[in-house]
């Protein structure tokens, strides 16, 4: 069995590990927004 050409494989899965993070972030700052509008539309009325 030859050897790899490539000493050490890469990392895989790290930039898709950020995007959900960023994603996960993104989401749940929406729900807030939304909920503390919700909540600040109720109020005033």
């Amino acid at each position: 069995m030859p050897t790899p050409l490539v000493p050490v494989l890469p990392e895989t899965g790290e930039e898709s590990k950020a995007l959900f993070y960023v994603t996960g972030a993104v989401f749940i700052v929406a729900a807030l927004w939304l909920l503390r509008r919700d909540s600040v539309s109720r109020g005033g009325k």
